[in-house]
């Protein structure tokens, strides 16, 4: 979870706390890298963004809106399909803070908003400063009621966090559905509706989805790793299920998948 701060930062002058916002069609894959003195928001018009920050993944689908404040650093971000799209808004603020925002709101369908801030603040109209204020102080309260309503759900789940968290550190074994209602002492039917309240997944799609981001991680961190290794170290059942998996994710093999990262 994120924090941002203060009474006085939003009062004093909320004008000046917006350093930029903009919209962007799919972009592969960039890094939030750590600037010190202001965060960002990414909000999801189209498709899907996949988010790794501190060893865990997340992801981002149409109408979420994904939080990264400076001390962030080194975050990993890519866009899953070439019809993603999204809108972002980075602002200055204080980090010392009181008013909670998820790294990742789900849900939060505030695709409006953004749309409205991006075009007063590109404005060459004089009072569109203070539409983007008020644009601005909306998203800000709409994310952080958003995150309190979400935790307050959540809490109640913490046998949930317990089976993502195996899934999310064990993703080389096989892992079954059995296993999880083990861990989190759910029936098999609570469990699956808890991934798909949380996630909007099944336990085995978010297993699946969690194997095939380290598949795509040492692809290219490690050229000299065929697939069938990559396969086996993941503990998929076959090389050819994992590039089928692939495919049905990006649309492209796994070798032009490599070959168009190479070239970037």
């Amino acid at each position: 979870m994120s924090t941002i701060k203060d009474a006085d930062f939003f009062i004093s002058n909320p004008i000046r706390s917006v350093k930029n916002t903009g919209y962007y069609k799919q972009r592969r894959g960039w890094r939030w890298e750590s600037r010190c003195d202001y965060a960002c928001l990414y909000c999801v018009e189209r498709g899907e963004i996949n988010l790794y920050l501190n060893g865990e993944d997340f992801s981002a689908a149409e109408g979420d809106v994904i939080f990264l404040k400076s001390s962030d650093s080194s975050a990993v971000l890519s866009a899953d399909g070439d019809d993603a799209s999204y809108y972002f808004l980075s602002f200055y603020y204080d980090e010392g803070c009181s008013l909670e925002i998820d790294n990742v709101v789900k849900n939060a369908a505030a695709i409006h908003l953004f749309k409205e801030i991006n075009k007063a603040y590109h404005s060459e109209a004089y009072l569109y400063r203070l539409k983007v204020a008020k644009l601005f102080l909306e998203i800000i309260h709409h994310l952080a009621e958003r995150t309190i309503s979400h935790n307050k759900s959540y809490a109640g789940a913490s046998q949930l966090r317990r089976a993502v968290e195996y899934v999310n550190t064990n993703y080389y074994k096989k892992i079954t559905v059995a296993e999880l209602c083990q861990i989190s002492h759910y029936s098999p039917a609570h469990l699956r509706r808890l991934f798909i309240k949380y996630y909007s997944m099944t336990p085995l799609e978010y297993v699946m989805k969690k194997k095939l981001d380290m598949a795509e991680r040492m692809l290219l961190e490690d050229r000299a790793m065929t697939v069938d290794e990559i396969a086996e170290h993941l503990s998929v059942c076959s090389a050819s299920y994992l590039c089928k998996l692939f495919k049905e994710r990006h649309g492209i093999t796994i070798t032009e998948y490599v070959e168009r990262s190479s070239q970037n």
